[in-house]
Order: C-alpha cells, then sequence, then structure tokens
C-alpha cells in the first residue's frame, strides 16, 4: 500500500496497476533505512527488457503483450 501512495511519477490507480507492475520480466526494487523499515525512501520499478528504449509507453506496451501470452 505504501508503494501506491508515494508514487509521483507514475500513478497506480487501481490493485491491478500494481499487479502489472510486479509481474513477468518486471522488478520492483525499494531502498530502506533500518530505523525507518515501513517507510522505504525510494522504490523503483524496472522493467526486464532486452534493448534500450526511447520511450516508456514502448517497454509499457511490449511488457503487456509478454504477459498476456
Amino acid at each position: 500500500q505504501r508503494v501506491s501512495e508515494y508514487e509521483a511519477v507514475h500513478r497506480i490507480r487501481y490493485w491491478a496497476d500494481l499487479k502489472r507492475r510486479l509481474g513477468p520480466y518486471r522488478r520492483c526494487f525499494a531502498y530502506i533505512h533500518h530505523m525507518m523499515p515501513n517507510d522505504p525512501l525510494v522504490i523503483l520499478d524496472a522493467g526486464l527488457v532486452d534493448n534500450i528504449s526511447n520511450s516508456i509507453q514502448t517497454i509499457l506496451n511490449r511488457v503487456k503483450s509478454v504477459s498476456d501470452v
């Protein structure tokens, strides 16, 4: 729940948004401090792809098609 509360760039509107972000070929990393273990300082969502894209939409579309298989 905290991940969705603090997301500032690509808002998480629904539970399905978060589930999709944690699907196949995706990773979520959190940087936390031991004094605040329930409040992540930084959250990084990563899509695992085979090349560098110049558009986030290209990556989102590609990962959707892979997860639909």
